[in-house]
């Protein structure tokens, strides 16, 4: 595992990591681009992103601003803070722009896949809807394409025109509990005890974020036309499996899977289904890898 900063185009330091598929001596056979999921950080992911490389994948992923070890890392009302989805769409292009570019340009004509997980679905999906032409392939884990809407959410919702020009950093807006997240003891304890996981309610701006980033996909989708991999469970109760279904039937391209995992958490990486979530993604990429040859 190699790892590095980058700044943004806001001036921020941005942690990124990559795993190289030499570097567990295997030929590439595609890049894989991936965004963690709100409140978490890349490093979460260490183990699954060193089986994708075993298998011949090289992975490339970052910390979000104000998330894991990217800057801001102060004052304390600017973590978790993101006013918008277009700043974290900017944020991959210059990770690739700075650091990814430069292997690929080492590894001609090998494809570039685009994921995410949770949040990061939704920053994988906008990220290829701006620049389709660069990306061989969308990869989607119990992804943001909406969230269950909450009689809850949906007070929260109307108070935000009031409450967002004053108080946007404001933590009102309530965060899916461990309980929705996995149904494991050892992970909900290991998430419980990591401080790297902001677990408190989400700031008003980010929240805002969110619905921006929703209604974004919505007005992009119908043209989107690369082969999709999505992965999720139909009793997600952080995300909103039906919005996937639908994101699903508009998008234009024919080219698309949907791995169902019924009776499972959001989590997908880290609970049972974690080797078959990780076996399906790596023999999509696998068909893409030959397909662009």
């Amino acid at each position: 595992m190699e790892e590095g900063t980058f700044l943004n185009s806001r001036d921020q330091r941005i942690y990124y990591r990559s795993y190289k598929a030499e570097a567990a001596g295997q030929k590439p056979n595609a890049t894989l681009v991936f965004h963690h999921g709100y409140g978490c950080y890349c490093g979460f992911y260490d183990q699954d992103y060193r089986s994708l490389q075993k298998r011949g994948f090289s992975v490339f992923t970052f910390d979000a601003h104000s998330f894991g070890k990217s800057e801001p890392l102060k004052p304390a009302y600017l973590r978790s803070y993101v006013e918008s989805p277009h700043h974290l769409v900017d944020d991959v292009y210059t990770y690739v722009q700075e650091v990814v570019q430069r292997y690929q340009e080492s590894h001609p004509g090998l494809p570039m896949v685009m994921g995410g997980v949770s949040m990061g679905g939704m920053v994988a999906t906008l990220t290829v809807i701006r620049k389709q032409e660069m990306w061989k392939g969308l990869l989607l884990l119990s992804p943001a394409i909406d969230v269950p809407r909450t009689l809850l959410l949906r007070v929260m919702e109307m108070l935000q025109g009031l409450v967002l020009p004053f108080f946007p950093h404001w933590r009102i807006v309530p965060s899916p509990p461990i309980s929705v997240i996995t149904e494991d003891p050892k992970l909900a304890e290991e998430l419980a005890n990591d401080d790297g996981i902001d677990k408190r309610p989400v700031r008003v701006r980010t929240a805002r974020m969110f619905l921006d980033g929703f209604e974004a996909i919505q007005r992009g989708e119908a043209g989107l036309d690369v082969p999709i991999f999505a992965a999720m469970s139909p009793i997600d109760k952080a995300c909103d499996f039906s919005a996937l279904e639908r994101f699903l039937g508009r998008v234009k391209t024919q080219s698309k899977v949907l791995k169902v995992f019924p009776g499972a958490f959001h989590e997908l990486l880290k609970g049972p289904e974690q080797q078959d979530t990780i076996d399906a993604m790596a023999e999509w990429m696998q068909r893409l890898s030959h397909q662009a040859r």
